[in-house]
């Protein structure tokens, strides 16, 4: 059953990348035999062991060591949403030309294998978190006092522990469902996928035994457990961890995974009778997917929203707010820092401080013009984007782009701050030609100042503005910058202005820096 139980969430992973555990009770974790994915449980269950022994007994010291991990599977995960989002397109653009009857050219065969092996190389991280920590769910107490520890481990610690184990479990399975939604409605995706290839390492069969994993009432079983200790023990957990942010963001991977009802709820499974036969498990499989495509159609778009991690409780206080943008819009000029928040969005819980976002305006065609820029060779290329208002560069997931105001405003908070005094028109045109620079970059999950080839949202800002000393912190060995720190420069009269100031869906104007500060203080409350 061991390797069995390894192959779902590896077609999973594998399917993810087509855009581009031990003694204890480890859960559902699925396996290629050629991509070796997985680590030996003996070696799985000696990480988790040293964890623990590390601590020595001290469960303050075991409660930063598992927040670090939750911290650094963070990024990994974003990455995670950048792949599926590049495969949800790979597979859409795919089934459009062979429903048209054209042949996949050699470029699509080589970007879906490539895709696919690299899938591999993410694969191989994620199951390492999910391994180690399943952990947390089993330990027994015989087990917790040779490491050190006189007493039982809280159920809280338990609890956070498993629910890191359960975010990426779902993770992958929202993944397989989102695919298999695609690939059940056209045989020759499903005869690709399960052809492999041996330039690529891509083994044989993988969707007939991903099926085969997903339709399994063990491996359905196990996540589910996993998932009942979670929502036994989630008060418990909340009222001892409060608002703090890894705990959130565990909270809210899991609450918004599409796969969670199924887990809940049951999966369909064929009788073991029917998989006996050779001939009636193939006619289960190509039924089975069939019908998980049925099923996964209806939920489609809730699976593309959580494609890029944008799965919303709601809409914005701000999203399509005609007055405010045009106020907003009537208040920018050149080189202005635009900082958001959207709490009702998962990737807001896991960065540090008040504010989730920022970017930089770029101007108009008359602000450029008037600026002598409108010609400058490195305009040029995005005049038509400009043209069509997209004025705001910033950094998403797929990269570093130009972007509407109005797309901008689905938020509930947003800063416009301004270098104070102006900057001089040299200067000026300096830092919008840098701005520019970094479109077309792609994301930086490392968050790594230091790094100027990625970039993510605040590093935006410390690359364009270089003549400004900007705070910063480290984490996990590496220099970031939040949009806080950010922030932080109008504070206390720096070099940059607030000119409008929005929280909660209204306008603050009575002294809104006073108020701004007030909110990231309560913010850094709640940052380790």
């Amino acid at each position: 059953m061991h390797v069995r139980h390894l192959r779902l969430i590896t077609g999973s992973i594998l399917l993810l990348g087509c855009c581009t555990a031990s003694a204890l009770d480890w859960s559902f974790l699925p396996w290629t035999k050629r991509a070796a994915l997985r680590l030996p449980e003996r070696e799985i269950h000696q990480r988790f062991r040293d964890q623990l022994v590390a601590a020595q007994g001290d469960l303050s010291v075991l409660e930063r060591q598992l927040d670090a991990e939750i911290l650094a599977f963070q990024p990994l995960i974003e990455e995670g949403f950048v792949f599926r989002q590049k495969m949800a397109a790979t597979a859409v653009e795919l089934k459009t030309k062979t429903d048209a009857g054209q042949p996949l050219t050699g470029a699509d065969l080589d970007r879906f294998n490539e895709g696919v092996r690299s899938g591999v190389e993410l694969a191989r991280r994620i199951f390492v978190v999910i391994d180690t920590h399943a952990g947390w769910q089993k330990i027994s107490d015989q087990e917790v006092r040779q490491a050190g520890f006189t007493e039982p481990l809280p159920e809280p610690l338990r609890t956070k522990g498993t629910m890191l184990s359960l975010a990426g479990s779902l993770f992958l399975y929202d993944t397989y469902r989102l695919q298999v939604a695609v690939l059940a409605e056209q045989g020759k995706l499903r005869r690709l996928l399960n052809s492999g290839d041996q330039g690529y390492q891509n083994q044989k069969r993988l969707l007939d035994e991903m099926t085969e994993e997903f339709l399994s009432i063990a491996n359905r079983d196990q996540a589910s457990g996993k998932l009942r200790f979670c929502e036994e023990n989630q008060f418990a957990a909340a009222a001892c961890y409060g608002g703090a942010p890894t705990i959130c963001w565990l909270q809210q991977m899991i609450a918004q995974s599409p796969s969670r009802p199924l887990l809940r709820n049951g999966l369909t499974a064929a009788p073991a009778v029917v998989a006996e036969h050779a001939a009636a498990r193939t006619e289960m499989l190509l039924g089975g997917v069939k019908s998980l495509g049925e099923e996964s159609m209806n939920t489609i778009s809730l699976c593309f929203g959580n494609t890029v991690g944008l799965v919303e409780t709601r809409k914005g206080r701000l999203w399509q707010d005609e007055a405010v943008a045009a106020r907003m819009k009537n208040t920018l000029r050149p080189g202005d820092i635009l900082l958001e928040k959207t709490p009702f969005r998962l990737t807001d819980t896991f960065i540090p401080g008040h504010w989730g976002h920022a970017a930089i305006w770029l101007g108009t065609e008359a602000e450029l013009k008037e600026l002598g820029l409108w010609d400058d060779p490195l305009v040029q290329p995005y005049q038509e984007s400009i043209r069509a208002g997209r004025c705001v560069v910033e950094a998403l997931r797929s990269g570093v782009t130009l972007n509407t105001a109005e797309h901008f405003l689905n938020i509930d908070d947003l800063a416009i701050l301004r270098r104070a005094p102006g900057l001089d028109r040299d200067t000026l045109r300096h830092h919008l030609l840098l701005a520019l620079r970094q479109v077309g970059k792609a994301y930086d999950f490392n968050f790594d100042i230091e790094t100027t080839d990625r970039i993510v949202c605040s590093e935006l800002v410390y690359v364009v503005y270089t003549d400004l000393t900007w705070p910063t912190a480290k984490a996990l060995d590496r220099y970031t910058i939040s949009p806080d720190n950010i922030a932080l420069k109008a504070l206390s009269d720096g070099p940059l202005q607030l000119v409008l100031f929005y929280h909660d869906g209204k306008p603050v104007t009575d002294r809104p820096v006073e108020r701004m500060a007030g909110l990231m203080n309560q913010a850094a409350l709640y940052t380790p």
